[in-house]
């Protein structure tokens, strides 16, 4: 049996390749355009293209709306190749025009949002190891996975559903395969090219989802009931001896997937650059209620690059695993990668019926993506941020959780049996009040402290928590770290507001003049004036990536910062009362606001569930915290009452004697 990493054997591939987690991706950062629609003017210079661009692959632009993408392809001396949804469409340059020019024309149209070329994904190379393409001394492998995530324990409580489709978005699957046979629908193919699953990649990776199980046969696959949607959006490329595919094939493959009523979408590729075109399909798709699954790449001894569409926050970027429960030599990592799963020396089915073995992150994505697939079996009705944040939470702790991965190694029993992650309550004197699968890790309840405790954050694990008080002073507990306070520090304004960074590495605090304070891994990302802050500050929350946060006043304005975006906010606008504290939504393409009476404020997509506006309170609202899924939120009184909205109710302090009032939620 031959052993392999990634798509297969290659020659060292040409300079314009970048390797994959067992798919490589060269595409270009998105370009800014203008606003305001008016003719072209003269021809532009030519812009920088990235190297591989090929003109008979073109561009992919974004339109405005109400733009032809016919008109705007004469215009810049192009011609259409075809369409895409949402306003994106492909055009490739005329004769005689260069990829630089039309590029630059492009930019400056103000009939286009955006344009990128159209890059190619492109299959990995082979991690130099001799354990990768031989048997090691002494070792004989087996399917050694299935009992390290609890696939078998998770096997008594559901089989999974045929009805739950994972697309398998790749180079083709095999559904001859006898242990694949009624297990593969076949979706469209964009690749225009025999259906022939170059280097095996696409059918090793169904297997590991969809194979039959419980039939004395060879491998069992994770998902057991579960069906793959096999679509074909890469193919064998002779002039680079790669198994490659457009940006625009990928795209068309994910609006294809969620078309077609896949509930998890398997993408085993991945690449350093960021592009519009895949972000925009995945985040549709995700707004549709699936969950996206993808490789974070093989490339951690070649520097450890940011991978895509692994980096969106939207996505669950998935590390490998070794049989020792260490991060593979070969995988990428840090806070950006979410879980990690079995990716070393993985069996499964290859073309033509048999079976091999492969190495990569892209063997590590489909067992996220089938545990994944029987979550929904399991609880129907649940949404897609639900399962992803039940997979994320109910992950097990390994050698690399925390650092290579922001929770741990995948865990597909406590996937489906976790009842939720519950909350936690906090009080001035530091007194925790802990609900549902929160545990309880230690307070300051019954300590003397200078001032009091104001905020909690949780860590990424939700096994542990930070306090600070109103002079900056940090009190962790749990997994929490300590990375500095403010405790000895003379402040011109008290400190309202503490988030974790989303690697748990570090945090960020919020003073009510606006002034932002990081710590650990936390960067600085801005702060409004002391001038511009219209009203004392009273919260703050990161984006999902960390690279970025908002502040909230209490007349509730808001203040982005880094890559938060402004989605509205109520400044200069009446309010019954004031606001008190704010909270983003899972993808972080919205958020909520909340007064003291428990009205809420939803901006971008975060959507009304229910408030206490109107209702007579016993106390004010001091806090709200949503469910991770983001489909629901929780709202906390003073005095311990909570107010569940489209969210699980697992107690409160509402009506029992607290020895000092409670001032958050975690």
């Amino acid at each position: 049996m031959t052993e392999r990493v990634g798509l297969g054997r290659r020659p060292a591939r040409p300079p314009a390749a970048v390797a994959l987690g067992s798919a490589t991706v060269v595409f270009a950062a998105a370009f800014a355009l203008t606003l305001a629609f008016a003719p072209l003017v003269a021809a532009p210079a030519s812009a920088a293209v990235p190297a591989g661009a090929r003109a008979d692959d073109g561009f992919v632009v974004k339109l405005r709306e109400g733009a032809s993408s016919a008109s705007v392809a004469d215009g810049v001396g192009a011609r259409l190749v075809n369409g895409l949804s949402r306003g994106r469409a492909v055009l490739r340059p005329g004769t005689g025009r260069s990829l630089g020019t039309v590029l630059a024309q492009l930019q400056r149209d103000p009939r286009v949002e955006w344009a990128e070329p159209n890059m190619r994904y492109a299959a990995a190379e082979q991690p130099n190891d001799p354990c990768l393409v031989a048997l090691c001394p002494g070792t004989a492998v087996n399917q050694w996975a299935p009992s390290v995530i609890k696939a078998q324990a998770a096997w008594d409580v559901t089989h999974g559903s045929a009805s739950v489709l994972v697309a398998v978005i790749d180079g083709g699957v095999d559904g001859s395969h006898p242990q694949l046979a009624g297990k593969v629908v076949f979706g469209p193919d964009y690749t225009g090219t025999a259906q022939d699953d170059c280097w095996e990649h696409g059918t090793h990776v169904a297997g590991t989802i969809a194979a039959v199980t419980n039939d004395g046969t060879a491998v069992a696959g994770i998902g057991w009931n579960t069906r793959v949607l096999a679509i074909r959006a890469l193919s064998y490329d002779s002039s680079v001896d790669e198994c490659t595919g457009t940006l625009s094939s990928i795209a068309k493959a994910v609006d294809a997937a969620v078309q077609m009523g896949a509930k998890v979408v398997n993408l085993s590729l991945a690449g350093p650059f960021d592009s519009k075109t895949i972000r925009e399909s995945v985040k549709a798709a995700v707004r549709a209620g699936l969950v996206v699954v993808a490789a974070a790449g093989n490339e951690a001894q070649q520097g450890n690059p940011v991978e895509y569409p692994a980096a969106y926050p939207e996505v669950l970027a998935v590390a490998a695993s070794t049989p020792d429960d260490k991060t593979a030599f070969f995988s990428e990592r840090g806070s950006w990668v979410d879980v990690a799963a079995p990716g070393y020396r993985i069996v499964s089915t290859v073309p033509g019926g048999g079976y091999d073995e492969m190495s990569g992150t892209s063997m590590a994505t489909p067992h996220v993506a089938a545990a994944a697939a029987l979550v929904f079996a399991f609880i129907p009705g649940i949404s897609g941020f639900d399962v992803a944040s039940r997979i994320q939470l109910s992950s097990d702790p390994y050698s690399g959780a925390g650092g290579d991965v922001r929770f741990g190694r995948l865990n597909i029993l406590r996937a489906l049996v976790t009842n939720g992650p519950g909350y936690w309550m906090v009080a001035t004197d530091g007194g925790i009040f802990a609900f549902g699968e929160s545990g309880f890790y230690g307070s300051t309840g019954g300590i003397k402290l200078n001032q009091p405790i104001f905020a909690m954050a949780a860590t990424p694990r939700r096994q542990g928590y930070w306090f600070v008080a109103r002079d900056g002073g940090i009190f962790n507990y749990g997994d929490a770290g300590f990375y500095g306070s403010l405790g000895a520090t003379s402040l011109k304004a008290a400190i309202v507001g503490l988030t974790a960074t989303p690697s748990g590495l570090g945090y960020w605090m919020a003073a009510a003049d606006g002034a932002v304070f990081p710590f650990g891994d936390a960067k600085q990302w801005g702060s409004p004036a002391a001038k511009v802050v219209t009203a004392p500050i009273v919260g703050m929350a990161a984006t999902a990536s960390g690279n970025g946060y908002w502040l909230v006043g209490s007349d509730g304005a808001v203040y982005a910062f880094g890559d938060a975006g402004l989605y509205g906010s109520m400044g200069g606008k009446p309010l019954n009362r004031p606001i008190v504290g704010m909270a983003p939504t899972a993808s972080g393409l919205g958020y909520w606001l909340v007064a003291t009476d428990g009205g809420i404020f939803a901006f971008g997509d975060a959507t009304f569930h229910g408030s206490t506006g109107g209702l007579t309170l016993n106390k004010p609202i001091v806090g709200m915290k949503p469910t991770p899924s983001g489909d629901g939120y929780w709202l906390v009184a003073s005095d311990g009452g909570i107010f569940a909205y489209n969210a699980g109710y697992f107690g409160s302090m509402g009506g029992k004697p607290l020895n000092r009032p409670v001032v958050g939620i975690g």
